[in-house]
Formats: structure tokens, sequence, C-alpha cells
């Protein structure tokens, strides 16, 4: 079935975002689709962007996307097979690359099969036989279970016959397609193939594009095809070389070499040197290779002299030749020749004339300095050549120690000389090179025949001498005859296989891979790539994936070193988990989308894709490289592996050494169907297979069994199938199906016996075998000499787990030898669990393992064998391929080896052996206990989907806080300090003691699958934090939600140890989502489209809560002002942080009772026409805030215009805490005062009008341990030239910027940081907008009052004061531009006490510019929104969350702030810097609302909340900050999460949705 995926783009490079490791790659299958996002920060995000495609064809296919929610969306559905490469393109504007490898759809009998469900054996063409005998061969094999084979080349082959020598690539060999034509040849393998697709089985090919047979006519035709002297000169020293070991070779043998005393034959270290001692001082110094690289000075020179050109150079060879010389540069970039001749060595006259020209020398200073130059040059040449001649004596030196010493071939000879030829004489005259490699290549990409490594001459390439190079140029025109061929071997071979393998992938330069697989999918759009790739860099590996399309790279089992290595790469190839069982699922959280499509999964990146063979066959068997019984283990491990399996044939039969691809002429061994030929029919069709197995030392010549099934009447005889094995299959009736039915044997007639080896009960004093009836086909026992039995187990349950959605892989070592996997089915809990011992080494003695926890209750015993060897005599047959007579023990019985026994607290079977010989194997089914409690939670992972409104019901908001979030002093605060946030040991406690805090850290374990972690640990070993999770809940959560979720977990903990964390991580997310599901949409009634809106509505919850310690008269739950350090007491709740939060919070998500309530409570503490900073439950509530009543008011004109009959509000009346202003007079009056809201309004608004004058009650230092006498002091005035408020004095801070100083070591004590007395522009602002509104609703009637009386009995009405404030406002607030200093913005006041301070750049003008824009000339307004940019914000959208508070030219900035700071340095000692610089997060909500109000530039909004995005899906408390410091860097001294940091935010969500 097709997914859909998300796919999220980085903004500026365009890339795909969450790779992983840079060696992963993203793989889709075909017919899926991917939602490409990228964010509206981004310059893509435009709706002419387009997202360009390019498949194998080359063609370029143009996908146009859509803007959604603000952000760039192109949805694309994948129809072509292979390689794509993507990336996005705006006009001129185009984006880096990135690809995504498209799997194709693989049919096998007309079914698609899942690629990792591949069975895949290697066979050799030639020992296959001629083309009709191959379907007899495949029959066989595919009843093993193997479902695509992989041949190797059938073409014509040269010479030396080794399979991959290829003569002519585009006819098929004779000797397996006889007495054809080329025609009749390739319609013979098509039918072969098509038969073979229709019962299932598929095949694929090598392709060989590197080298060709040396004898082939092809290369005679087209030499410019090789590596020869004429199009590769540079050849010519290694050839000389080459052709100076070959004369020395026959100078040896034909006893020339006096010095070796007529010896031909290297037996020993002492051979060896004194061969050495010979080349080096005798023979390879009379060529005098070294003149190769060196130059003739004086003709070089005189070749420069007579040079009038020169050529350009890039720029950055100027800047090389600049920093480094002329020297440098000459023997880096401009020599040529090297290598072609003694003395040939020259440089490029017009490259060195340009040079010298950008040197600044004249012609004469020219000739002059490169005279100096190449001395020096010949001498570093020298010097090279040197090292490089060391390097060939060292390479010749081990090519001998190893083919002579090492193997063996001490005599020297004709066939075998001293050391291979790298070079071969063509008829034609030509000389050309061979093919081989370079061990440990490391950088393939480069052509390792080239120049550049000189590698043919430093004599480190390990040559097949058999074979051509074949040179493909830099492009198809260098060598079109090659390409061609080449192109027309492929497409043949794509039309009659269902997939092909690149042979030595590493070796065939990338250009060429890439044309010819384009070709080859044209023809076979749905063609399978496996690829022999060795790069010895992952990260490698994963471009060839990617560039090619490579569905799986040839991955080897007997290549690990020891057990721990084997489970290591069994890990890594095959998708597994070393840490636990039960992979932890991905939700929409951590998804990267930028949506809240909860019906897309995420894109995620991957290892590249493994073939994994237990044996190739370019490699040793086991026999050569363990033991041969490590066969068994091996098959098992690899096959237990979540990915494509492959074995070779000859694997299953024991074969004592690898098979020659040059050599071997022998055929495959042929087989008879494993079918039962002696059938009883007892009247029914439930097939019974009795089978009876013996040692070799018992004789036996009859085997009868008698039974149950008829009543114990008659005696049946089994047939003799093989030297040590019975069988006979009956045929019962229906009516024994469930029976379990006892048996016995009856040797010779006489004696009565049961199998061990088979399951048996006693029954009084006799023993009987027992069996269960089932349809299920019963595994045959008995004893056989080949792995067979073992093999058809084994790819069946391969390929049955891979269809039947077994995805999740546990890799356990238990011991040193000892492997348990896990392959276990995620939505049933079914698993299948293999028990192993490796034979990397001999080890006659049994070991135990105690204490195997299973995954479940076994169900079925599915495998159970040892393999050994009795007879290690080894007899090789002279035509057909056999291997070692193996002694493959298949038993169903267990108790021989150990026991099971149920664990009653885990609901689990518990497996110990006591005796588990080498290469034992054993294989169960498991299914989990708790069946029912998996079928319920499934059922309840859907209602969480999909029905959370009858889930939630009974929520409220502030339900939805506990049941979510609680930082650690509210859960102490309500548990009555009984109960913390939950802490994990050795790790540490979670940041809320509500799910919310679990989702946190689950989240950063899923991302990373990362079960080891503590938390997991913690979960797996004990049920506390499940009932931590629901124990916590009442009585603030509703009783409905709370029994649901003690549901839910009862299920949980029913389930086996190993698996609960998967299951609690899911259902904690589960239930998460839900909650924010039905926060958003049904108590708020919006729709988040994207995960930014989510983010910002889910915090919502994390700040209106019941906190016992905060009490109202009016309500119970309040709004905290941020978490941590306000969550609690009276530090919980802030006028200001109040009514900023308010409108954002409460008002856009439509929660107006709760808006109400706060509303009416701070009205109910109006004291001095003011409401308080500080509110202290009304108890001790400070009034020092000059802004709070003007946030306050503002909050009240926004409830009456979005609230439902909002102005209904204005009637409502308070009872009044504070009966007067005086304090004395407040303690004598007991009566109770009632003001409605129109009347408090009109109060603030008179008495600002009249003047607020008054000292703090109870001023002193229990108050405030740091301000000065006069800081407590409040004078407050109204300017009705202007309209201006202005008010404060210079010891005390009344806006928000209100850090007071308190460092007497550093003087700052007493001293507000940052006063802002006299006329705060965002406090005028906030005036003006309430006249306004005022103004209006006494227009329409709803408001009595029309102006105030000031201080000298005059009536100032609001209309009035309005245009005044209006007229006055940016004439006295705006800086003309001037050019020669920062200007074009807004004065933050209007006369401080500091008068420079007026001037100062500060966002506050942001706040103003948001909540009365009728103020502004709007020129003025854009102009200062850009410098408010420029100055405040130059990390916006890369770094910065928040916006300076200070710009950074103002010599009071300083950027961090540190509360602990006990330094003597006054403008940072105690946190001095709160408001100088660190940069805080609400303004930049109302700078963003005045970039729409002003510009309507959504894109810059975009960019901003980008960095939000970040912050809220990296941050510990799922929130945004108070403040960071300087360039978005984290403070530690801040609140994490904050109210006033989210409400403003919503405000501009909603204005730009």
């Amino acid at each position: 079935m097709a997914k859909k995926y998300a796919c999220r783009l980085d903004c500026e490079k365009g890339i795909i975002l969450g790779l992983g490791r840079e060696d992963f790659i993203f793989r889709v299958n075909l017919r899926d689709s991917v939602e490409f996002q990228i964010e509206g920060c981004s310059d893509f995000a435009d709706p002419s962007t387009l997202l360009i495609i390019r498949e194998n064809s080359g063609a370029e296919l143009e996908h146009s996307g859509y803007i959604r929610g603000g952000h760039w969306v192109c949805e694309v559905q994948f129809l072509v097979s292979g390689s794509v490469k993507l990336h996005l393109k705006l006009g001129e504007l185009i984006s880096e690359p990135d690809y995504i490898v498209v799997n194709p759809a693989i049919t096998l009998g007309g079914k698609t099969v899942p690629l990792d469900s591949l069975c895949i054996q290697t066979v050799l063409s030639r020992s296959m036989g001629p083309i009709d005998s191959w379907l007899e061969i495949f029959d066989d094999q595919f009843s093993l279970g193997y479902n695509f084979f992989h041949i190797t080349p059938i073409q014509v082959l040269g010479g030396s016959h080794s399979l991959y020598c290829i003569k002519d690539p585009t006819n098929l060999s004779d000797s397996l397609f006889p007495s054809m034509t080329t025609s009749q040849k390739y319609a013979a393998l098509e039918n072969v193939m098509e038969v073979l697709d229709s019962k299932g089985m598929g095949c694929m090919i090598d392709i060989v594009l590197n080298h060709c047979a040396y004898d082939s006519e092809f290369v005679e035709e087209h030499p410019e095809a090789t590596y020869n002297l004429v199009n590769c000169p540079y050849l010519k020293s290694a050839y000389q070389l080459d052709k100076a070991l070959y004369e020395f070779t026959k100078a040896v043998i034909e006893r020339k070499i006096h010095s070796l005393h007529n010896r031909n034959r290297i037996e020993n270290e002492k051979d060896l040197s004194n061969i050495m001692h010979i080349l080096k001082i005798e023979w390879l110094p009379q060529i005098k290779l070294h003149q190769y690289f060196q130059m003739d000075v004086n003709e070089v020179i005189r070749k420069f002299e007579e040079c009038t050109e020169d050529e350009e150079l890039e720029t950055k060879l100027i800047a090389e030749l600049k920093s480094k010389g002329l020297e440098y540069f000459i023997k880096t970039y401009a020599l040529i020749h090297e290598g072609e001749a003694p003395l040939s060595t020259e440089i490029n006259t017009k490259l060195v004339w340009k040079a010298c020209k950008i040197l600044g020398h004249s012609k004469q200073n020219s000739i002059k300095e490169v005279r100096k130059a190449l001395p020096v040059v010949n001498s570093y040449l020298l010097s090279r050549f040197d090292k490089h001649f060391a390097e060939i004596l060292t390479n010749i030196e081990g090519d001998i120690r190893y083919h002579k010493l090492e193997r063996g071939k001490v005599e020297i000879s004709a066939d075998n000389p001293i050391v291979g030829r790298y070079f071969q004489e063509l008829r034609n005259g030509h000389v050309v090179i061979h093919n081989g490699f370079i061990m440990s290549n490391n950088d393939v990409l480069k052509d390792f025949a080239g120049k550049e490594g000189w590698h043919y001459f430093r004599r480190n390439v390990v040559i097949w001498a058999d074979n051509i190079k074949l040179r493909y140029g830099n492009c198809y025109d260098d060598a079109p005859a090659l390409w061609e061929t080449m192109k027309e071997y492929v497409v043949s071979m794509a039309k009659c296989f269902k997939g092909i393998r690149l042979d030595n992938a590493h070796g065939t330069p990338l250009s060429v891979s890439m044309f010819m697989l384009k070709a080859a999918r044209e023809v076979n759009p749905n063609l399978y790539v496996m690829a022999e790739l060795f790069t010895s860099d992952s990260k490698l590996d994963a471009h060839f994936v990617k560039v090619l399309g490579i569905n799986g790279l040839v991955r080897e089992a007997l290549n690990a070193l020891d057990p721990k290595h084997f489970g290591a790469l069994s890990y890594e190839y095959g998708n597994g988990e070393t840490l636990s069982l039960g992979k932890l699922e991905e939700s929409s959280i951590n998804s990267l989308s930028l949506f809240t499509d909860r019906s897309l999964e995420r894109l995620k990146s991957g290892v590249t894709p493994a073939i994994y063979y237990d044996c190739t066959h370019d490699n040793q068997t086991p026999s050569q490289k363990r033991k041969a019984f490590d066969a068994l283990p091996t098959a098992a491990i690899v096959a237990m592996c979540n990915c494509t399996i492959a074995s070779t044939r000859g694997y299953d039969e024991f074969l004592p050494k690898q098979l020659s691809v040059v050599t071997e002429n022998r055929t495959y061994l042929k087989y008879e169907p494993e079918v039962c030929k002696n059938n009883i029919d007892l009247g029914g069709p439930i097939k019974l297979l009795i089978t009876f197995s013996h040692e070799l030392s018992q004789k036996v010549n009859t085997v009868d069994v008698k039974g149950e099934w008829d009543g114990w009447t008659k005696f049946y005889q089994l047939t003799r199938t093989s030297e040590n094995n019975f069988e006979v299959e009956l045929s019962l009736s229906e009516e024994f199906l469930g029976k379990e039915l006892s048996y016995k044997f009856v040797i010779d007639k006489v004696n009565w016996v049961h199998d061990w080896k088979q399951p048996f009960k006693k029954f009084g004093s006799n023993i009987n075998n027992v069996i269960k009836i089932t349809k299920t086909p019963q595994v045959r026992t008995g004893i056989f000499t080949t792995m067979r039995p073992a093999r058809k187990i084994l790819n069946n349950l391969h390929q049955l787990m891979s269809e039947e959605g077994y995805n999740e892989i546990y890799i356990h070592q238990c011991s040193n030898d000892v492997f348990m996997i896990i392959r276990q089915n995620p939505v049933t809990g079914s698993s299948y669990v293999m028990i192993t011992r490796t034979s990397f080494w001999d080890d006659p003695n049994a070991v135990s393992q105690y204490g195997m926890k299973l995954p479940g209750i076994v169900e079925k015993m599915v495998f159970l064998s040892v393999l050994s060897f009795n007879n290690w005599g080894f007899i090789q047959d002279l035509h057909e391929i056999n291997g070692l007579k193996g002694h493959l023990e298949v038993l169903t019985n267990l108790d021989h080896f150990g026991s099971i026994y149920r664990d009653s607290i885990e609901n689990i079977d518990v497996l110990n052996l006591q005796k588990i010989p080498q290469s034992f194997l054993c294989i169960l089914k498991t299914e989990l206990h708790s069946q029912n409690s998996l079928k319920a939670l499934n059922l309840i992972y859907e209602e969480l989907k999909y029905d959370c409104k009858s889930i939630f019901s009974e929520v409220s908001l502030e339900s939805l806080n506990h049941l979510l979030w609680r930082c650690s002093s509210e859960e102490l605060d309500v548990s009555g300090n009984k109960r913390n946030v939950y802490e994990v040991p050795q790790f540490k406690p979670f940041t809320y003691a509500g799910i919310g805090g679990l989702v946190i850290e689950f989240i950063k374990l899923i991302n990373k699958n990362n079960l080891g972690h503590e938390i997991c640990n913690n979960i797996r070993n004990g049920d506390w934090l499940i009932d931590y999770i629901h124990g916590r809940l009442s009585p603030y959560v509703p009783i409905s939600l709370s029994d649901y979720i003690l549901n839910a977990i009862s299920h949980i903990k029913k389930f086996p140890r190993g698996i609960i964390p998967k299951h609690l991580f899911k259902f904690v997310i589960s239930l998460f989502e839900a909650a924010q599901r039905y926060q958003i949409q049904e108590l708020f009634q919006l729709t988040a489209i994207t995960k930014i809106d989510e983010y910002f509505y889910t915090a919502v919850s994390q700040f209106w809560g019941i906190v016992p310690s905060v009490k109202s008269s009016l309500y119970n739950a309040s709004l905290s002002a941020g978490l941590p350090h306000f969550a609690t007491g009276f530090m919980r709740c802030w006028g200001r942080d109040t009514f900023i939060s308010l409108t954002g919070l409460l008002l856009c998500t439509k929660r107006f009772s709760e808006a109400r309530e706060v509303i009416l409570t701070f009205a109910s503490v109006i004291r001095h026409g003011l409401i308080p900073n500080l509110l202290d439950s009304g108890k001790n509530c400070r009034y020092n805030a000059r802004d709070a009543t003007w946030f306050f008011l503002n909050s009240i004109k926004n409830y009456v215009i979005m609230a439902p009959e909002g102005e209904r509000i204005l009637s409502e009346k308070v009872s009044i805490v504070f009966k007067s202003d005086i304090q004395e007079e407040h303690y004598r009056d007991h009566s109770e005062i009632f003001m409605s809201i129109t009347d408090i309004i009109q109060n603030i608004m008179q008495e600002h009008a009249t003047g607020i004058e008054f000292r703090e009650w109870n001023a002193g230092s229990m108050i405030d341990a740091h301000m000065r006498d006069e800081g407590f002091n409040i004078r407050i005035r109204l300017d009705s030239k202007t309209g201006l408020i202005y008010g404060g004095n210079r010891w005390n801070c009344g806006t928000w910027m209100d850090k007071m100083g308190s460092s007497w070591k550093a003087k700052n004590a007493g001293v507000p940081a940052t006063p802002r007395d006299g006329a705060a522009i965002e406090i005028n602002a906030l005036l003006y907008s309430t006249l306004n509104f005022l103004v209006n609703m006494r227009e329409n009637n709803t408001f009595p009052y029309n102006g105030v009386v000031l201080r000298d009995g005059s009536k100032f009405e609001y209309a009035t004061w309005r245009e005044i404030l209006k007229n006055n406002f940016d004439k006295l607030y705006f800086i003309p531009y001037t050019p020669d200093k920062i200007s074009g913005y807004y004065k933050d006041t209007i006369g401080c006490s500091i008068p420079s301070n007026d001037l100062q750049l500060r966002p506050n003008q942001c706040i103003a510019l948001a909540v009365a824009p009728d103020l502004f000339d709007s020129d003025h307004a854009v102009s200062a929104l850009e410098i408010v940019r420029k100055e405040l914000m130059p990390g916006l959208g890369t770094m910065q969350i928040g916006i300076m508070t200070l710009n950074s030219s103002d010599i009071s900035y300083r950027n961090f702030y540190e509360n602990s700071n006990d330094s003597e340095d006054y403008s940072i000692a105690h946190g001095f810097s709160y408001h100088n610089g660190p940069e805080w997060v609400w303004p930049v909500g109302y700078f963003l609302q005045s970039v729409m109000i002003f510009t309507s530039n959504k894109k810059l909004v975009y960019k901003c909340l980008s960095q939000h995005l970040k912050t809220f899906e990296n941050s510990p408390w799922m929130s945004l900050p108070e403040l960071t410091n300087g360039y978005g860097k984290e403070c530690p001294f801040s609140c994490m999460a904050q109210a006033w940091s989210i409400g403003p935010f919503i405000e501009v969500l909603q204005q730009i949705n």
C-alpha cells in the first residue's frame, strides 16, 4: 500500500532536513507520495517556486507548489524507480540538490514483494550447465525458499575462462546456449526468465563495465577504449619499469643472474632479500627511471623564452600563487609531460608567463625567476621519485612474499613470474594496462589509472592479469564506440532480467554507471540494482547509492572478526536494535512537518540498504574462515535480519573452499523433490508426517509406528529415506485437529522406543512421543548431510517476517558466542525468537545460558537443530560440486538442551539452556499473554486519534494544565509538599509533573530510538512512573478521564517489561496529542494548520491553572507570569504580565469566561487609579507600575471587541478590596464598596488627568530591600498641552524595564538600571488606544462619560484629549533621519531625568506602533521598523528569538544577564544589565504585529517565527523563555516558559491567518 510522507526542506539550502547521519539516505517505494514543505521565511516560499525533479531518463519535471498556512508546499507522487535528484527553482534562485532513492516494485509470480523479503542466491553460470537445465536447478533451490537468483556473467568469455573476463559483451556464451544463433540465445533466455517469474522467482545478472578479456577483438579495433601509451603517455615510465621486471624474470629463468647462484626459486625470506637487493642495486638502476621525472632546464628555459602567449588563471590559483610563490606554483600546477621519456618533463609556458605577469615581473625578470625556480623544482621531483622508488620496492617485495612464500609458488617460470605484469602488448602494437584494484583505496572517485596518483608506476595496484582496463574518458565523445557497445550489453540484460549487479562499482566511473543505468531503466523501469561497492567510506557509499539509485549493497557476515563484530554488522545491516525490543514509534510531534496533519508520516532517513550475505562467491567459506559448523548459526543470524539476505550456491552443501570463477568447470548437484513417498490414508485431509532418525552407531533395518490415531490397533511401516532417517505420512480426519496424540516406534519388529529428539511424555511407566495435530506443515526431523532442511526454514521464515510486519528486531549477545535475536510484529505482539551459538573457533564444550526472557508465551517450536561433522574426510567429485558430509540433526524436543518456565509476574516464558553445543540453533514463536490488552490498547490509540471530544468532554483549561504541565513548585503546592515532579535515577527530574514533561523527554529518545536510556530502564524495571502518571491526577482531572487513563495503563502493565517503554511512550504521546487537539479544536474553537500555531496554542495551558497558594475571592484558577520562577504564591500573578498576555492567551483563544474573571479580579483591587503590578491574591499588592494599568485597559477594550456581547462586562460590578487610597482609612472602613467596570475605567482616567501622587504603603525594606527612599514616591501627571502622561523619578522603575540595582560592592544598589521616567512611548500609545476606545463607546452610547476634569477644574473631553495627543505624538517622538548617525526611529521616552536616555534605541516603540498605529506617520513607522530590525534584530531568522533591549552601539549595552554576578562591574553586577542588551521575547510579538500593520510583510514574520519554531522543538519546557542572552544564547536566569512570550505571538498568528 502506497504511503504518504511529509518532508521539510532547509530554508536556505533547500535540502531535505532530518538526514540523521551524513551516510544516511532517503528512500521511498514506488507510488509513494511526498509532501515537500519549506517555511514561509524562505526565499523559496513563493507560489512561483518550482520543484525540479530529474528522474532516471534525465528529463527534468517541474512540479508547482502552493502556499498553505504561510508555508510553501508541493506534493509529488513517485511513479518511476531509481535515483531522483531534486532542487528548488524560483527565477534565477536555485537551491542545492538532494536525492531520494525510489525502490522498484518487484513482482514475483504476479505478487509485489517487499525488497526486504528477498532471499537471493548467487550461482556460477558455468556450473549451471546449458540453459535447458536451469529450470530444474532453480526449482530445487526455490523449494528451499530462495526467490531471487544472482547469476554471474553469461557472455562470451576470454581465454582465461574467468566468468568476469568477458570477450564479447553483446553475445551470449555458446557453452550455455549451445547450437543457437544470437537471437535464439536471447529468446531462450527470455523464455526461462518468464517461466521463473510465473513460478515466483526472479533473477539478476552481473554487469561488468570496468574491463574486458585480454583477447577481446573490441579493444584491438578500438584502442581509444584502453589506457595505452598513446592516449596516456605518462604510463611510459610505468611500462619501462614493468618491462624491466619482466626481463628480470626471464634472466632468472635463464639463470643469467649470477649473484643468485643459478637459483630460480624463492623459498624463504633470505631468497626474497637477495632478489630485492639485486633489483634495487643492480637491475633497476640500469633503466634510469628518475630521468622520466626530470627537466632539461636549458631546453625548458629556451621554450619559455620563445613563448609569446599566456592563458587565464582561476581565482583560487592566483591566491595560491601570491601566497606561496612561483616555485610552489610551477611544481603544483605547471608541470607537463612527466613520466613520458627521459628528461621529458616540462612546464606549461603559457601558464607560467601568466603567473609571472600577475607577480609583476618584467620579461627579463620572469626568465630570471623561472631559471632560478627550475633547479629547485627538479630537486623536488627527484625527492618525490625517491619516495616513489622506495614504495615500488616495498610493493614488489610484498607481492613476491604473498605469491611465493605465503601461497607456496616458489619456482620462477614463465607461468609464475617474479611479479605479475601490469601491461600487455596487443597484436595491433598498442601497449595497454590490465585492470585491478588498490587495497584500502580511500578515493574511488578518482581514476587510479590516471596521472594524479602514479599508481601503476608505484606498483600498488593488485592486478587481474587476464583482463584489460577500459577507458571511458571524461565523456561519451572520448570513446563513443565503448559507450555504445556497453550500453547495448547493459540494455540487453535489463530486458531479460529483473535486476542487475554492478560488479566492482567502486572502480567504474560514476558518470558511466549513471549512463548505463539510465539506458537500463528505460527498458526496465522496475530494475533492481545491487552493487559490489567498497569505498572504505560510508558517506561515499551513500553518495553512490543516492546518485545511482542502488537498492542494495553487497555486505557479508563472514567479514566479521569475532562474535561481537558479527552482532554489530547484523545490527547495522539488519536495521536492528541492541538495547531492547519495542522500537519507539514516531509521532507527529517530532515529524519535522510544518503542519499538524497527522495522516502524513515523516520521511525518515536510514543506512544505505544492505544485501546481507552469509557468504559471497568472491570470498572464503566458513570452513576456510572459521569452522565448517559455523555455517548454520551464521545463516540463521543473517536470516533474522530485517533486510534483503543472500547466500551462495554451495554454502548449504558445506563446500570446504570457495569455487574459483576461473577454473571451476563442474556442475551443481541435482536433488530429488522433498516429498514423502510413503502415504497412508486413514480417512481425512490432515497430513501427519511421522519421522524417526537414529545415530550412525545403531544398525536399524525396519521402523514401525503405532499410535492413538486408530486406537493403537495397527502398525504402520516407515520408509527409509537416508542412512539415518525413516518416515511415513498419515492422512487423518479433522476430528483430531487441536488434539494431542501419543505414539511409539518399534525397531526391527521387536524394540519399542520413543524418539527423544521429538516431544515425549510419561504415561505411567511408559514414555511415548506426543504431537499436537494442526494444519501447519511439520518440520521434517532427522539427521541430514546438508543444510537444506535448515535453509528452507530460514528462508521461508525470513519472507514471512518481512511480509507480515515483523519489522522490529532486537539483537542481544547473551555471552561471548551465544546470540538471541527477536523479530516482533508491533501490531500483534507476536515474535520469532532465535537462539544460536556461533562457531568462530573450535570449542567442543557446551555452554549454558539461564534466564533468557522471551517476549511472550511460547506458541510453538519453529526449528531446532545442531550442526556437527562426524567425518572430516573429503573427496572432491570430478563432475559435480560436492561438499563436506555434515551431521545436521533436526529435532522438535528442547528438553535435551534445557527447559522453559513461566514468569507469572511478567506473564512471559523464560528459557534456561543448560547445554548449548556449538552451532546450536533454536527458533521459537511467541505470542503475548496479554493479547486482549494489546487489542484494547490499539483501540485506545484509535480513540485518542479520532475521538478526543468524547474522551475529554468534562475537561477544563485548568484540568489540562494539571494533566499536561505543572512545574516542580506547582506540583509541590497542589500536593501539600508531598509530591514533586518525577525524577529518574541516574538522569534528572522531568521538567513538568504532567505528561507534557514526559513527552518532551520521550521525543528526544524517539528521535534516536534510544531504548537504553535511563528513562527506559526505569520503566522496564518497575511501574513507578506508570503509577505516578495516574496517581497525581485527582482531584484536578475529571474522574472520567482519570479512569480512562487508569484503564489504559493497566493494560500496559500486563505486557512483558521489555516492551512496556514502547507502549507507555505511545500512549502518553497519543494522550498528549489528543489533549492538544481537544484544547485547540474544542476549548479554543480554532484550527491549528501549522506546527507553529499548534505550539503557541498548546502553550496556553501551561500558565492557566489552580494553585492552592494563590486564591482570590472570584475564582480558583489564575494566570502564571512564567515558569518556574513565577509559579506559586505571591510571585505568581503580575498585573503587567497578565494583561500583556491576556489578549493572546485568553481572548484570541475564545476563553472569554477566564478572561472576564482575570479582568474582574484585578478591577477589584483598583487603588490610586492604578491596578497593582504584584497581585499577591489582593493582600500585599504593590502599585509601582505606571504601565500595568494601561495594558489592563487595553485588555478591557479587546474583551469588549472580541467577546460575544463583550460590552456587558462594562456594567458588571466588583467589590472593591481597598476602601481608600489612604492606608489608615482603608483599615478603618469596613463597608462594602461596589464599582462597575465603567466606573473603574473612569476612575483611572480621572486620577491620571488630575495627577497621581502617593507614597507606597509599607514603604521601606519590608517591600523592597534595595530601593532608595525617594523611589517609594509614586507620581504621575498629565501635560494637557501635548496630551502626554508623564511619571516616575530617577529612583524608581515604573515600566516593564524595572531592574533595580542591588550590589553594594559594585555601587549600583538602589539605582534603577533603566528608570524610563518621563513620558514612556508605549504608555502614551496605550493611552491613545484607550481614548479612542472610550470616544467610540461614547458615540455608541455604551460608555456614559465623555471626559475628565483637570486639576484646575476645567473639563477635558476624551475626543479633545485624543486629538491633542495625536497631533503632538509623532512630531515629539520621531527622530528624523540624518546620515551620520542612527536615526529615523522613535524616542523611548520624553523628559527622562537622564536626558540621553530619551534617545536610546529600544524596542518599546514596537509596542506603541502595534497598539496605536493611527498615532504614527506611516513613512516614519516603516523607517522605525527597519531601524529596529537592523539594529535590534540583526539575527532575525537565524539566531534571535528575542529583541535586543538596547542597541549595541549604546555605551550601556551589555548583551547578557547574570543575576548571580558578584563583581564590582557597575553595569552587570547582580544582573544590572537585565534590560540593557539581553534579548527579550515578548516585544517581538508587538514588532511583528507592527510589521503586519504597516508593511504586510508576511515573509519577515515567517522568517522570525522560524526561530521560535526551532525553540519550541528543542525547548525542555516546550515553550518560549522570558529572554535570552545576546545572539539567542540561553540565559540560565530566565524563566524558561513565559506567558507574555506566548500571548502577543498568538495575536500575530491570527493576524497572518
